[in-house]
């Protein structure tokens, strides 16, 4: 799901100001009050406000008159606040279409529109087409359409959709295009090469940032448990040590059942095994290394009796985190609007987030994550034009803006350069924590061609395994099987 908590505190002004001059500023329409920062060497007219900043080099030209109330020469930073009636326009956008051309935008995500109304102000050359799908249906929908030979030019994936559709190779490669736009791969949200990358090829970049499943745990239940907090640092054996201490039912318990698409697949990969082959046409959930995850899984409900049974958390009513008395839990690591709000009542008791604890040998850290991703139709008519349209999408500051302060979804680059403007500190220190320690080992959550039957078919057997009807091996065993009918069905 997409985050839209990243705006609190967080103002069009100091967004504008912390992104810096990334890009020119298009065409913005508007019938209220702008703050356009830019740099001039001539005279600016100005209604109010004139503040000097910093030494300027280009020239800010404002289309429409405005009533003159003093003149001022200036050689240095201007932010000049203006009122319009149409339009303001600041330094040209993307390099505009050749000739008139209709671009089809296909996506499951409605809030777009503002962005693409406004970048056909910019090039009108360009008709963009919006084609709106239903969440589960869009990317079965554009892989018909490419099948047929009709996909739309641009297009947005959902996270669990993505990784079969990269190795299908059906979007565009948009490697030269990327290296002679100027985008710089460190300011992503998401490493491009490590999510939509297939064969030293690219095939996408993000829409937003990698969002992973972290601990978010009650600071004063560990407080008066006498534990020490979790930190990034944290294993299985300091999870199970402090869940013992705090797991005192039915007064404090320690986290529910692990039962979400991402940790335990997380948890197999740090012990070095997958869920699948690297064509994803076999299961490998039969593995010694997925078996010591799962069972690891398994020992905190039924060995070690320190996480909820199946079901027991309804105990804890609608709210089990707001209860006040659940210790863990695993959840959305960057929905802060949630922690602050949801789950604590409004901060009346503490709570943090840290990634979950990894593996006591784990070949790596890793978490595993989902993030959306724009692409491009592999036989669009329209390259050049269709990749302008992304790379305006992703990096310009008037997209952003729309985007991330307007709509409230996160962005796919500059997105901690953002995180400088934020207003509450304590919003700031959650967030950088995360984009600091844990973003940087996110990868794709991967379920295979038929996600939902095989998530279906996993946790069918996980679920015996909790209920102690059948060991890890057996269920893992069983489970194999299953999902290997599936993938020779897709």
């Amino acid at each position: 799901m997409l985050d839209s908590s990243l705006t609190r505190g967080f103002s069009r002004r100091t967004f504008l100001v912390g992104l810096g001059a990334t890009a020119a500023l298009p065409i913005i329409a508007a019938c209220q009050p702008e703050v356009i920062e830019k740099t001039v060497e001539v005279p600016v007219v100005v209604k109010e406000t004139v503040v000097v900043q910093e030494v300027v080099e280009k020239e800010v030209v404002v289309e429409k008159a405005v009533e003159v109330e003093k003149e001022v020469v200036v050689e240095k930073e201007v932010v000049v606040e203006v009122e319009v009636e149409k339009e303001v326009t600041v330094m040209a956008g993307p390099m505009k279409a050749a000739e008139p051309i209709t671009l089809r935008h296909h996506t499951a995500i409605s809030v777009m529109k503002p962005q693409i109304e406004l970048y056909t102000l910019i090039d009108n050359n360009v008709t963009i087409n919006f084609e709106q799908v239903p969440w589960g249906q869009h990317a079965d929908k554009w892989l018909i359409d490419v099948a047929a030979g009709t996909a739309a030019d641009y297009v947005t994936i959902g996270s669990p959709w993505w990784p079969p559709i990269k190795t299908k190779q059906v979007t565009y490669a948009i490697d030269d295009h990327l290296k002679a736009s100027g985008l710089e791969n460190e300011r992503f949200s998401a490493d491009p090469q490590r999510f939509m990358g297939h064969n030293g090829k690219l095939w996408g970049l993000p829409f937003a940032p990698t969002n992973p499943r972290t601990l978010i745990y009650n600071i004063g239940l560990y407080e008066n448990a006498g534990v020490d907090l979790p930190t990034i640092d944290w294993t299985w054996d300091d999870l199970t040590a402090a869940l013992k201490a705090l797991h005192n039912p039915p007064d404090v318990y320690g986290m529910p059942t692990l039962k979400n698409p991402w940790t335990p697949q997380e948890m197999i990969w740090q012990k070095g095994g997958a869920l699948f082959n690297e064509d994803q046409t076999k299961c490998l959930l039969d593995s010694p290394e997925a078996a010591a995850a799962i069972q690891q899984a398994v020992d905190w409900t039924v060995k070690d009796k320190v996480a909820m049974a199946p079901g027991q958390e309804k105990v804890l009513g609608d709210n089990i985190f707001g209860s006040n008395k659940l210790s863990n839990m695993v959840s959305s690591g960057l929905d802060w609007d949630a922690l602050s709000k949801r789950w604590t009542k409004n901060f009346e008791f503490e709570a943090w987030s840290t990634g979950f604890p990894i593996a006591p040998d784990a070949v790596e850290r890793i978490y595993s994550s989902e993030v959306h991703v724009r692409a491009l139709y592999g036989q669009t008519k329209y390259p050049d034009d269709a990749f302008n349209y992304m790379q305006w999408m992703l990096s310009d500051p008037a997209a952003l803006t729309i985007q991330f302060v307007d709509i409230g979804i996160p962005v796919g680059y500059d997105q901690k350069r953002m995180l400088a403007g934020l207003e509450d500190e304590k919003q700031k220190a959650f967030f950088t924590n995360l984009f600091d320690n844990v973003l940087p080992h996110c990868a794709p959550d991967i379920w295979g061609p038929q996600t939902s039957e095989i998530q279906k078919a996993f946790f069918a057997e996980y679920d015996f395994a909790m209920l102690e009807k059948k060991t890890v091996e057996e269920a893992l065993k069983d489970a194999t099987v299953a999902i290997d009918a599936i993938l020779a069905d897709s």
